[in-house]
């Protein structure tokens, strides 16, 4: 007589253990999504650097049009000092 598997459930291991092909995909999936992350995070610190080196670039920008601006226009005479005439 031969043994049958019906109406009997497979071992509670097999429930819960994928196949090889789905360990695959499993993994093609990480890998995948492993791949992306670092993509994204390589972007976004690229993108960080490039902005903080504008920032940087444009404040020196405008402390260098602020000094520029101090030094050419012209100071008020002082009101202590007499103007001397010849």
């Amino acid at each position: 007589m031969t043994q049958t598997m019906n109406g009997k459930k497979p071992t509670s291991q097999r429930l819960h253990r994928p196949g090889q092909r789905q360990q695959e995909r499993l993994q093609r999936q990480t890998r995948r999504r492993r791949r992306q992350r670092i993509w994204t995070s390589s972007i976004v610190s690229v993108v960080v650097i490039a902005l903080s080196i504008l920032g940087i670039v444009q404040y020196q920008r405008y402390s260098a049009d602020q000094a520029a601006r101090q030094q050419v226009l012209p100071r008020p005479p002082s009101p202590c000092t007499p103007a001397s005439r010849n």
